[in-house]
């Protein structure tokens, strides 16, 4: 799981220290949106990624990259249910903080 930050400081203490703050935001129950996007390379090979849109108190979104992956066959909804799934009960994320899921693809 890795998380960019927003002024573009992205050494590896930064990142650590961004992966735990979001992680910590994510578990404490904050609402938030899902964007999944579908992205081929030059090399026609598939990937898909999942992000979070943190809302803070303030209602400021904060984004946090909570996966990527490879898409080894065809990228049907099945399978990209699946790895939502996934990577949701990987991060222990509870249905009620999701507020919506969209997707843009982009092929």
């Amino acid at each position: 799981m890795l998380f960019a930050s927003q002024n573009n400081d992205n050494s590896t203490s930064q990142v650590l220290t961004l992966r735990s703050e979001r992680r910590q935001e994510l578990h404490d129950g904050l609402p938030f949106a899902l964007t999944s996007d579908l992205r081929r390379s030059s090399q026609r090979v598939h990937y898909i990624s999942l992000t979070g849109h943190i809302f803070t108190n303030t209602y400021e979104t904060v984004p946090a990259v909570l996966g990527c992956l490879r898409i080894i066959g065809r990228n049907v909804s099945t399978n990209i249910e699946r790895y939502i799934t996934f990577e949701l009960n990987r991060l222990q994320i509870k249905p009620e903080q999701i507020i919506s899921i969209t997707n843009r693809v982009c092929m």
